[in-house]
């Protein structure tokens, strides 16, 4: 199962060479003043508020609720913490931890192949809530400059595959009405979130104009996954070299960057 929806994913350590340890980083003063604007409690405090208090946490068992009735004294730590993660693109030990639920697909499917199961990724909400802040700060600053396709209408706010399906039928009535022929190419993906690989990621984050800083992160965010799947007794655990975490909050992000760059989407 887990090297079905992992693709390429080893039991051995995956984390590149290029990938720097923490201890050989050197945060510049534009880094920790960068951090100071994204990390603050105000912005903490609303992440945290915004998980549902018994959301399915990850290995770590601490549950939303937890974060939530202890904000006044966890503050000023996560604070701390978030803004030292971030400025040396380290991710702490206990939130590379990725605990995998799969999931039926709806329709009527084959129970015993693994792509009828969707691999939903849980996580440590202390993770969740730093991808929480920089999902944030990335759509309100760079994609607000660097607007997404406007006809791209997954995972975007106020759109829906009802709004995609409009859009169609609209341009179909319009070749109706001018007596003119219309032809369309339709092209599933299969295993989009899982094969993505992270180089294409981080190129699309530099195409969009995001900050080193933050590319750094997201990248050790990505290659530093342990993943590991339980079923009774036997857990299994592999490391992931590719695909984005389904379940992860960047992720639908940084799926809509990527097919941004795509060929004959980069242009309204």
């Amino acid at each position: 199962m887990l090297s079905t929806q992992f693709p390429g994913s080893t039991s051995e350590d995956n984390q590149q060479e290029s990938l720097p340890t923490w201890e050989n980083v050197r945060p510049s003063r534009q880094g920790r003043s960068f951090a100071g604007k994204i990390f603050t409690n105000q912005k903490i405090e609303c992440a945290i508020d915004s998980f549902k208090p018994y959301k399915s946490p990850g290995p770590g068992r601490i549950f939303p609720v937890l974060l939530q009735q202890g904000k006044e004294e966890l503050l000023p730590h996560l604070e701390s913490i978030f803004k030292a993660s971030f400025v040396l693109g380290h991710i702490p030990k206990n939130w590379r931890d990725v605990k995998v639920a799969f999931i039926p697909k709806t329709g009527r499917r084959p129970s015993d192949e693994p792509k009828s199961y969707r691999p939903i990724s849980l996580t440590s909400f202390l993770l969740k809530t730093m991808e929480k802040i920089l999902d944030e700060y990335i759509r309100s600053q760079t994609v607000s400059r660097s607007p997404l396709h406007p006809k791209q209408f997954a995972y975007q706010p106020a759109k829906s595959t009802t709004h995609a399906l409009h859009s169609l039928v609209r341009d179909i009535e319009k070749t109706l009405v001018t007596k003119e022929v219309t032809l369309c190419a339709f092209l599933d993906i299969d295993g989009a979130f899982d094969n993505t690989s992270h180089e294409s990621i981080q190129r699309a984050a530099q195409n969009k104009g995001i900050d080193l800083v933050l590319i750094n992160w997201i990248k050790a965010m990505l290659y530093s996954r342990k993943i590991s799947a339980s079923i009774e007794d036997a857990t299994i655990s592999v490391n992931a070299i590719k695909g984005c975490p389904q379940g992860g909050v960047l992720s639908l992000l940084g799926a809509n960057m990527m097919a941004s760059f795509l060929p004959g989407c980069n242009q309204p």
